[in-house]
């Protein structure tokens, strides 16, 4: 089968586009599939040869040239729009045809520029190829209401953008695309703001070595590890890790901010910190693969600061790779991420509130409960490598793609739609 792996957002190496740039087209290709890696067009070499990619798409997933605080989210979805269709124009006619095209992390541009390419090169969708779209960020929704009768209300306006796609592309095309989400919540959302179903896969982040973690001499080490942004907790760290090294003299933290441009004043902080504590070790680099398993194996902790009303629905691929290492991990409280950790075997402690005390806090119950937690999360990352992983991501790609000879474990939201544009602003959605 030929494949295209689009991804607009593949570029620079921190981040999930990086990860998932590497490893998922090497899962696509040890199924015997031939796949063509399409990435930004400012592609690093590095990640060019990777992933066996090349530079491509002239807009980038995120951002656009209008700054306008209040109508920029609306001016560059129209220009992304119109340059990413004639880029997949321009890739079908000069790499295509293709049996399946994968789109990693779109946003509503990429998913209109794909439906209405699709619209305007083939009679009918039948003649289409097959298309499965990863939703890798939150669809900008906040949720209310009792379990299983969620009510969802619009969070930040580009939400909007996902219906008003539905709506131009029509039900016949937008049954041709096939959805993707890495969680049950974010499957829920993405469902009732699209008006069509999703899929629920398992996560495609590579699995880093599993280690059974235990208390030894050694001071333990609590990482902050990854790309770091404000809804990550960064501009908190230079607060509550004062407190944690102050109230456990016997912990390392290792902070780690994968953008050196990303979040400059947050880390100057930690820098002055560093200077003055030898037991923290600010790292500011981009790590991938290798150097990424070993920044992880060098923790016993995994700290996620996280915003707890940002990870409502969203997912986060730290959480799976430190569950898969067997890390102990501490997540905000009533996320997606609490609620994995629960279904691990609670290899974890949760925050309640987004402040450097709570968080402090929270990794400190880590590390009294040190061990029975590592424990658990070594029993986690060997049931973790059952369900996810490349392999079993790109399986279940495919099958929800309704392509024969993959097996997965896709399965959908399970949730019954209700239509019409009022349902942005309360609606039920009701479990069937």
């Amino acid at each position: 089968m030929r494949i295209l792996y689009a991804d607009t957002g593949l570029r620079s190496l921190e981040g999930h586009h990086a990860s998932s740039g590497v490893a998922l087209p090497a899962a696509f290709r040890r199924l015997g599939h031939d796949v063509t890696v399409l990435g930004h067009h400012e592609l690093l070499p590095v990640l060019q040869q990777k992933a066996g990619a090349q530079p491509f798409f002239r807009f980038f997933t995120y951002g656009g040239p209008s700054t306008d605080p209040i109508a920029g989210w609306l001016t560059n979805f129209t220009a992304a729009v119109d340059v990413t269709m004639a880029d997949l124009r321009q890739a079908w006619a000069k790499f295509g045809p293709f049996d399946f095209i994968y789109f990693n992390s779109a946003k509503p541009a990429q998913i209109a520029a794909l439906g209405l390419w699709m619209k305007s090169a083939f009679a009918d969708p039948g003649m289409a190829p097959a298309v499965a779209i990863e939703l890798g960020t939150e669809a900008g929704l906040a949720r209310s209401g009792p379990e299983g009768a969620p009510v969802f209300t619009v969070r930040e306006p580009t939400a909007i953008l996902y219906r008003h796609v539905a709506e131009r592309l029509g039900p016949p095309w937008l049954a041709r695309l096939s959805f993707l989400a890495m969680t049950s919540a974010a499957a829920e959302e993405y469902a009732f703001i699209l008006g069509t179903p999703v899929t629920v896969v398992p996560l495609p982040q590579p699995l880093p070595p599993l280690r059974h973690r235990r208390r030894t001499a050694a001071a333990l080490v609590v990482g902050l590890l990854g790309h770091q942004r404000p809804d990550k907790g960064w501009q908190l760290a230079a607060d509550f890790v004062p407190l944690l090294l102050r109230q456990h003299p016997d912990v390392k933290v290792i902070a780690h901010q994968s953008d050196p441009e990303g979040m400059v004043e947050a880390t100057d902080r930690l820098r002055v910190v560093a200077r003055n504590e030898s037991r923290l070790e600010l790292l500011v680099q981009p790590a991938i693969h290798d150097a990424w398993f070993a920044l992880l194996d060098r923790c016993d902790i995994i700290a996620l600061p996280y915003d707890p009303a940002r990870y409502e629905g969203a997912y986060s691929a730290i959480v799976g790779e430190s569950l898969a290492a067997g890390a102990p991990v501490v997540v905000p409280a009533d996320t997606t991420l609490s609620a994995a950790v629960e279904a691990a075997g609670g290899p974890g402690t949760t925050f309640g509130r987004w402040d450097a005390a709570s968080i402090a806090d929270a990794i400190g119950e880590a590390i009294d409960q040190f061990d029975p937690l590592a424990e658990r999360a070594y029993h986690a990352g060997l049931a973790w490598r059952e369900k996810h992983g490349p392999d079993r991501f790109v399986a279940a790609a495919i099958e929800a793609a309704g392509l024969q000879g993959a097996t997965g474990t896709a399965r959908r939201a399970a949730v019954r739609i209700k239509r019409g544009f009022g349902a942005l602003w309360g609606w039920r959605m009701r479990s069937p």
